[in-house]
């Protein structure tokens, strides 16, 4: 029920897509990870349809009710720290709103940014912000070792969707121990098929750094992962 592409070129503009998965198109070997990811399009028919086969019916006022009269609600909360994340928020909130959702938008304050219990028992969504690197250190934060949870004072960070599955964990740690580039790979694609089957988490775009360039500089391409945009500086040149 979101439109992510027109979010995209919206918010960032041509030079983004979708993130249909948590491995980016970016990612070495992406083209042997591509066809374990299960995509979704926006379609509001199809949407509406999966709602009602749960059980919920359309009011007069086109929200969703269930079998009680009660609306069909949800909270959708993120952090202020960066001010775009608020404004995409809201664009989640309208679109779910147009489905039939009752979706709330709540901007966490900045006094309870850093209280763990909160930010970690949050009732239905949390839009934290995140990144595509597939570095052993970020793929962990999947982990279930990474979950905040009571027995550990919520003090462990990284597992934001609180999903814990042996199952996952299991592709995890084959695709952080195996060395050989293949079957490295194909650990890694079934972390983006059970991902993106069961959709703890779903992206909605890729963020771009925008960098000022002088247009007389030659050879400049994208920046890689944890490089700056100065990474392959003696490549450069200048136009005559």
């Amino acid at each position: 029920a979101i439109d992510r592409q027109n979010m995209a070129d919206t918010f960032i503009g041509s030079r983004t897509t979708v993130a249909h998965s948590y491995v980016g198109p970016d990612t070495p070997g992406y083209e042997a990870i591509e066809p374990s990811i299960i995509k979704y399009a926006y379609d509001l028919r199809l949407a509406t349809q999966m709602i009602e086969g749960l059980g919920y019916h359309r009011a007069s006022d086109g929200f969703f009710l269930d079998g009680a009269n009660q609306r069909l609600q949800v909270e959708v909360r993120t952090t202020i720290r960066a001010e775009l994340q608020p404004k995409i928020v809201a664009a989640v909130v309208d679109y779910w709103r147009q489905a039939g959702v009752d979706a709330q938008q709540v901007n966490i304050p900045v006094q309870q940014m850093n209280e763990r219990e909160y930010r970690a028992t949050f009732p239905a969504f949390e839009m934290p912000g995140g990144t595509n690197d597939v570095s052993p250190e970020e793929i962990m934060r999947l982990h279930s070792s990474a979950t905040p949870l009571p027995e550990n004072r919520f003090t462990v960070m990284g597992n934001y969707s609180r999903l814990r599955s042996p199952e996952l964990d299991s592709y995890i740690e084959q695709y952080i121990t195996t060395i050989p580039r293949d079957a490295r790979l194909q650990a890694l694609a079934r972390v983006a098929h059970f991902e993106s089957d069961l959709l703890p988490s779903l992206g909605l775009f890729y963020q771009v750094d925008t960098t000022l360039l002088a247009d007389r500089l030659l050879g400049i391409p994208p920046n890689g992962r944890r490089a700056t945009q100065a990474w392959n500086v003696e490549h450069w040149d200048t136009a005559p």
